[in-house]
């Protein structure tokens, strides 16, 4: 019986190690070598979100809502190839209502197999017309572009831009505040942007763009007239609707910069 007690006891240790799981190890994160970070600034200045700042003809102006697209981004080797970083990414500066949040910016970030030196970064603003060929049916729901509030569907399009927010015309007065509300889309808005700056991604890089409100509003000689036309969901390009909104957007584009 004592052996037969011993020999349980061999058998219930040998149970018992066998059942023992092999150490996992956790899961390696990757390394995100290339982040392009976005600011949205007002005459040099972070702007946050719903902060009245004066612009140049002595009204308030503050924005509320600023979002857009990015198409096809890739960055040059030395050897002159692109490589493509993403097909489609969505810079949105809604909830960066805080200086710190607003002086920090938007990150987009990314882990590329590619390194070396590079010599230029080129993306389009917008959603570039084979994108925009399809719709959010034909994307994951976790991507921008699968998300049906980004898009048209009376103009088989998605929303490219969005600019919300309102100006005070009359800042010692009443009765000056004035909403606004500019959404661009449709192809003819798609703007190509190219860069050239020296990097290498044998380390984390960052690439530091700016995109200055006040010249997009108030550029000289394609001022936004904002109190005469303060909403436009794009339309027809024959109409003031769209030349106002290709407006917009074309200063978007002129405005960013990649520091």
């Amino acid at each position: 019986m004592r052996y037969l007690s011993a020999f349980l006891i061999l058998a219930l240790v040998g149970w018992a190690a066998s059942c023992k799981k092999d150490p996992v190890d956790p899961p390696v994160e990757e390394t995100k070598n290339l982040t392009l970070n976005f600011k949205a600034q007002f005459d040099g200045q972070a702007l946050p979100m719903f902060t009245d700042v004066t612009a140049p003809n002595g009204e308030n102006f503050q924005l509320q809502v600023f979002n857009f697209f990015l198409s096809y981004i890739e960055v040059q080797k030395e050897n002159g190839d692109w490589v493509l970083v993403d097909s489609s990414a969505y810079v949105n500066f809604n909830s960066l209502v805080d200086l710190a949040d607003a002086e920090a910016g938007v990150d987009l970030s990314y882990s590329l197999a590619e390194t070396g030196n590079f010599t230029a970064i080129r993306f389009g603003l917008g959603v570039a017309p084979d994108l925009n060929a399809m719709d959010p049916a034909d994307f994951s729901s976790a991507v921008a572009l699968g998300d049906a509030g980004n898009y048209w569907t009376a103009w088989d399009s998605y929303i490219f831009t969005r600019t919300e927010g309102k100006i005070d015309s009359l800042p010692a007065a009443a009765g000056g505040d004035v909403n606004f509300l500019y959404h661009s889309g449709v192809d003819g808005m798609y703007q190509q942007k190219n860069f050239s700056k020296q990097f290498n991604l044998e380390q984390a890089t960052s690439l530091n763009f700016t995109i200055d409100i006040k010249e997009v509003f108030y550029k000289t000689g394609q001022e936004i007239p904002i109190a005469d036309n303060n909403v436009s969901h794009s339309g027809d390009p024959s109409t003031a609707e769209y030349a106002i909104v290709k407006t917009v957007i074309t200063n978007m584009g002129q405005a960013l910069e990649l520091q």
